[in-house]
């Protein structure tokens, strides 16, 4: 029995109907997702505590920087825009360190001689850990890489972004907090 063309009609059109708003749907996330990568958000929880261990054996701790401004970098080798981000990265810990600014990166979802070819060839200095279990990168709620987050003196999330960072805007996250004008201390935006 071959089916009537009213019901082929039909058929199509809904088949139309659902592929719309299924691609609608998926433009609404992106859109939001492009948005949230696209903006800096200013936030004010406390960061997450961690506990990683270092690529030289010895182990990290936030909270054994409370008092001193953390930029806290999630990375992997295989991601390009961490790549890119790298060199900015290492600027930022060899122009603001004697400031007291520490740079930290987190590498996620990595093969770990992968991860230490990376850092030779970038010739990073600052410190970087590994997140293997993915705890850390749960609990920063990290969607997307590179993901970067300032934490303040105090343990406050002063800023983060998903997606790549241009050294001008990681440069002005960095000094603004050093000037006091934080996020958490300016009134809201």
């Amino acid at each position: 029995m071959n089916p009537s063309p009213q019901t082929i009609s039909i058929g199509a059109v809904g088949l139309a109907i659902i592929g719309f708003v299924g691609l609608l749907g998926v433009g609404l996330v992106q859109q939001a997702s492009v948005a949230d990568r696209s903006t800096a958000a200013r936030l004010q929880p406390a960061a997450p505590a961690f506990t990683l261990p270092t690529f030289d054996g010895e182990v990290l701790t936030l909270a054994q920087y409370r008092g001193r401004p953390v930029v806290v970098n999630f990375w992997a080798s295989w991601c390009p825009p961490c790549r890119a981000e790298a060199p900015v990265l290492e600027r930022i810990w060899e122009t603001y360190r004697e400031a007291g600014v520490l740079v930290v990166g987190v590498d996620i979802q990595d093969v770990e001689a992968d991860a230490r070819a990376f850092l030779q060839e970038h010739t990073i200095t600052y410190p970087n850990v590994r997140d293997a279990e993915g705890t850390t990168t749960a609990a920063y709620r990290v969607s997307g890489l590179p993901a970067i987050f300032l934490i303040a003196g105090d343990g406050t999330m002063a800023r983060r972004k998903m997606g790549p960072i241009t050294e001008p805007e990681l440069v002005a996250w960095v000094d603004e907090l050093l000037a006091g004008d934080t996020p958490s201390a300016a009134s809201p935006s």
